[in-house]
């Protein structure tokens, strides 16, 4: 309960619960930035414009390894490579 004067209650928020434990091995910006070879800032943006599926702790951003592998896979189904240039 509220007193009069104290702060109000916060907004509610979405809380995500990652199942069986998995939250031990979420990549970091710099982790994923690091695999894929670009830069970190790179990274957020793929997370900003959706591009990559990723979840916040805070102000963190942190990426699944299978979701990191799905993206990856998604991009050479997309892109030519580069050998048939």
């Amino acid at each position: 309960m509220l007193r009069p004067g104290s702060p109000p209650a916060p907004a509610r928020a979405t809380v995500w619960v990652l199942e069986g434990g998995k939250g031990h091995n979420l990549l970091t910006v710099r982790d994923v930035a690091g695999r894929l070879r670009v830069s970190t800032a790179t990274v957020c943006k793929l997370c900003s414009r959706g591009e990559l599926v990723h979840l916040r702790v805070s102000n963190a951003i942190r990426v699944e390894p299978a979701e990191l592998e799905a993206f990856t896979a998604r991009r050479r189904s997309v892109e030519p490579s580069k050998s048939t240039r």
